[in-house]
C-alpha cells in the first residue's frame, strides 16, 4: 500500500515570489499547488511546506495569504461550494425535472467540478467528515436541497405522480449526479466520461427501463414506462 504522506512533491525553480506576480495570482498558485497535494496525500499529511514547494514560493510568501492549512482547506472548498450554486442557479432556470438535472449535470462537467483534485476533496469531505475541519459552506448540502425542491416542484406540476415519494426520488438523483462526479475523478478518458454523462442524461429524460423487464427466472413482467425510474 502506498503511503501517502511521503509522496515526492515538485519545486523545480527557485522558491519566493515570482517576479511581476500579483496577489491574485500568487493566491491562486497556493491554491492549486493545495489541491493538488491534499487529492495526493490526503488533508492530515499535508503540510504548508508541501504546499510551499509544489507551489514554488517561499513558506514567508504562503503565510503571507494564508495564515494555516485550514485556512486553505476552507478557501478550496469555498471555491467549490461558489462554483456549485452557479450550477445550480442555472438549473433552476429550467422547467421541467429532466431539464433541470441535465443542465446541473452538463454544468458541473463544463465548470470542472468533476477534475480528479476536485473530486478528491468533495469525497474525502464527506466521507472523514468526522476527522476534518468541518465546511462553511457544505456543497453537498446544497445539491441536496435543489433535489429535493426540483421534484417537489415537479410533483406540484403534475410531471410526476402526486404519491410520489419526495425524499426517496430526490437521493436516488443526488446520488446519482454525485456518482458520475466520483467516477469521472478516477478515469482519465474524457471521452468515456463524455458518453456516460451522455447515458445519464437519456436516463433522466425518458427513464433506464423502457423495454420488457425479465425476472431472474427469465419471465417478462410487462413494460415499465419511460421515467418510471424517476417517479417509482
Amino acid at each position: 500500500m502506498v503511503q501517502l504522506d511521503v509522496l515526492p512533491v515538485k519545486a523545480t525553480r527557485r522558491r519566493g515570489r515570482p517576479a511581476g506576480t500579483d496577489s491574485a495570482q500568487t493566491r491562486a498558485r497556493i491554491l492549486d499547488a493545495a489541491r493538488e497535494v491534499i487529492a495526493v496525500r490526503g488533508y492530515h499529511a499535508t503540510t504548508i511546506q508541501a504546499i510551499a514547494e509544489v507551489a514554488e514560493l517561499s513558506r514567508p510568501t504562503l503565510h503571507y495569504h494564508f495564515q494555516t492549512r485550514e485556512d486553505i482547506y476552507h478557501c478550496l472548498l469555498n471555491e467549490i461550494a461558489t462554483t456549485i450554486d452557479l450550477c445550480i442557479a442555472r438549473a433552476g432556470a429550467e422547467s421541467t425535472l429532466p431539464s433541470k438535472i441535465s443542465v446541473l449535470i452538463t454544468e458541473f462537467r463544463n465548470a470542472g467540478i468533476h477534475e480528479p483534485e476536485s473530486v478528491a476533496l468533495l469525497v474525502s469531505s464527506y466521507l472523514e467528515a468526522d476527522r476534518l475541519p468541518a465546511p462553511r459552506r457544505d456543497a453537498k448540502v446544497a445539491v441536496r436541497k435543489f433535489m429535493d425542491h426540483a421534484v417537489r416542484d415537479a410533483v406540484a406540476r403534475g410531471e410526476l405522480p402526486a404519491e410520489t415519494a419526495v425524499a426517496p426520488v430526490a437521493d436516488l438523483l443526488y446520488t446519482m449526479v454525485w456518482g458520475l462526479g466520483f467516477y469521472a475523478g478516477l478515469v482519465a478518458d474524457r471521452d468515456r466520461v463524455a458518453a456516460v454523462t451522455k447515458q445519464l442524461q437519456l436516463v433522466v429524460r425518458k427513464g433506464l427501463l423502457v423495454g420488457p423487464v425479465t425476472t431472474p427466472d427469465g419471465a417478462a413482467e410487462g413494460r415499465v414506462p419511460a421515467g418510471a425510474a424517476a417517479s417509482s
